[in-house]
């Protein structure tokens, strides 16, 4: 790998300036002529900045791009397949199916932590589902079957933390509650209160949130009677 000097550098950029490349192009042909890497492998016109600086970063980890330029000029799905063979793990396969950036990085975190692959690479999960499942598994908790019933991320991260903690998950399986809407259920379920009567998508955060103070000072008084007794 041969580094090169500033003013030989910027002589090879003006080259690359007259062959119509500008802005970012030009930044990420800059690093990989200071790198020492090939910068022909990836100074062409039909790749973008982002997918420029992928290759470049692959090059750096002495990984070649015809390893996967034929099956993808994505720079986010090159830097997880370049995290795969960095990790000696070949996600290729996958990316063949049809898995994309995120979704290959919680497909190889799945393998390196060697739970059920099958249960998270469904092409059709969004990457925030992936997450948790992957997550859920690790815990020796599986989720994946609220995933298949459709349920979002968000959902699944506040049924996740419930289950951890035993609790029912019943008033979190609704798609149309918001984070915050997610996040008084789950408070609530934890504080040992009765969740059902505020559990309603249709309700605004500040009515779920009266009534959650509502039903937690009746507890503290309740539990303030018990001591008293």
């Amino acid at each position: 790998m041969k580094l090169m000097n500033n003013l030989s550098v910027k002589t090879r950029l003006r080259q690359y300036e007259q062959l119509g490349f500008s802005g970012m192009e030009l930044i990420e042909i800059e690093e990989g002529l200071y790198d020492g890497v090939d910068v022909d492998l990836y100074a062409d016109k039909r790749f973008n900045y982002d997918t420029m600086e992928a290759i470049r970063t692959g090059l750096g980890k002495g990984i070649h791009p015809d390893q996967y330029l034929d099956i993808t000029e994505e720079g986010e799905t090159i830097r997880a397949l370049i995290l795969g063979f960095t990790h000696n793990i070949d996600l290729r396969d996958y990316a063949k199916q049809g898995f994309v950036g995120l979704q290959l990085k919680y497909i190889l975190k799945s393998i390196e932590h060697q739970v059920d692959v099958s249960k998270v690479a469904k092409v059709h999960y969004p990457p925030g589902v992936m997450h948790q499942i992957v997550d859920g598994l690790i815990d020796g908790i599986d989720i994946s079957k609220y995933a298949e019933e459709g349920y979002n991320g968000l959902v699944l991260r506040h049924v996740l933390r419930a289950l951890k903690n035993g609790y029912d998950v019943t008033y979190l399986l609704n798609n149309k509650l918001n984070a915050k809407q997610c996040y008084l259920i789950s408070d609530g379920l934890r504080l040992g209160l009765d969740v059902s009567q505020y559990a309603d998508p249709n309700m605004s955060f500040e009515e779920m949130r009266i009534i959650k103070s509502r039903l937690f000072n009746e507890k503290l008084r309740g539990d303030t009677n018990e001591v008293d007794k």
